[in-house]
């Protein structure tokens, strides 16, 4: 979509609840680099990685100044997406980490998509790279 960046994020458990990390790179619309981190969670379920990934994404967003374009977040996580795009049914035990995501929207445009794993390849990488790391990358971010 020309005039906007785009955000892949993914986020990686070892097992239902295990260790946790996420992952993101943002593109502008010429596929270029501009901005990538990863970092471990602790211990934590998929679910809650992936949201975590999209917090990250969108703080990213937020502290590199880009909020006069539109930005497409994208995630292999259809549940993710359909809860923070679509305000599908949010459990209630992850209520704030939604006020977190929520805030973390206002006043900018983001569209929340789900995408194959295969498009989604260096953010799961990124993702799953940090799961037993104790240190952030933080590449422009």
């Amino acid at each position: 979509m020309a005039g906007c960046v785009k955000f892949n994020i993914d986020g990686s458990a070892r097992g239902k609840l295990g260790p946790a990390g996420c992952g993101g790179v943002l593109r502008d619309e010429m596929g270029r680099v501009l901005a990538l981190f990863s970092g471990p969670l602790g211990v934590l379920d998929s679910n809650e990685a992936e949201l975590y990934a999209i917090l990250f994404a969108l703080e990213s967003f937020r502290t590199l100044q880009w909020g006069a374009l539109p930005c497409i977040v994208e995630s292999d996580s259809l549940v993710a997406t359909l809860w923070v795009g679509r305000g599908e049914t949010r459990p209630w035990r992850l209520y704030e980490l939604f006020r977190r995501v929520d805030d973390a929207c206002l006043g900018m445009t983001f569209v929340f998509n789900h995408v194959v794993h295969e498009v989604n390849g260096v953010a799961d990488i990124l993702a799953k790279g940090r799961v037993d790391r104790k240190a952030w990358l933080r590449i422009g971010v």
